[in-house]
């Protein structure tokens, strides 16, 4: 909920011509995101395999290695994508399609914290707990209040702010 919100808001407050411009930063920092997540989402049967047999430590390595692993391949791509997010998008949809770097930043914070909560996450939900359901969905009920808040003030830089606080 919190991810999805932000076209809805932006379209409602400033109209839909500003959407592109949140979607392709919000675009690029999910696939970043995405690939980062690989090693996570790949570990998970694991998880719950060495849950079921007792095996602690190797529970706490693979959740050592996925924040390694998930932490190397984000803090690499974010570099990336924060320098050449630009031309990137530039390339990709064309210059003005590009929000600003101010955008592109929080939207890479958000999504640093983002995998830092599904690497302990993906561990919770292996064992069979869930924990989160009540925070996450009064974290997008922040995000749309927030939206509303700060969009039409600050526009699409407002949604990135809204989607980075309610993270």
């Amino acid at each position: 909920m919190i991810l999805a919100i932000g076209p809805l808001v932006i379209s409602w407050t400033l109209g839909p011509a500003l959407v592109p411009q949140f979607v392709v930063c919000e675009q690029m920092t999910r696939s970043l995101y995405s690939i980062a997540m690989l090693p996570v989402v790949a570990a998970e049967p694991f998880i719950s395999l060495a849950h079921s047999r007792g095996e602690v430590t190797h529970l706490q390595q693979l959740l050592r290695r996925n924040i390694l692993l998930g932490g190397a391949l984000l803090s690499v791509g974010a570099v990336l994508l924060a320098v050449f997010g630009r031309e990137v998008a530039g390339v990709w949809v064309g210059y003005d399609k590009f929000p600003g770097q101010t955008t592109l930043y929080l939207l890479i914070i958000m999504y640093v914290l983002e995998s830092h909560h599904v690497i302990h996450a993906s561990v919770a939900i292996a064992l069979g707990k869930i924990p989160f359901v009540i925070s996450s969905l009064s974290a997008g009920a922040v995000n749309v209040l927030l939206g509303f808040t700060f969009v039409p003030r600050y526009g699409v830089v407002g949604m990135a702010m809204a989607t980075l606080l309610s993270q």
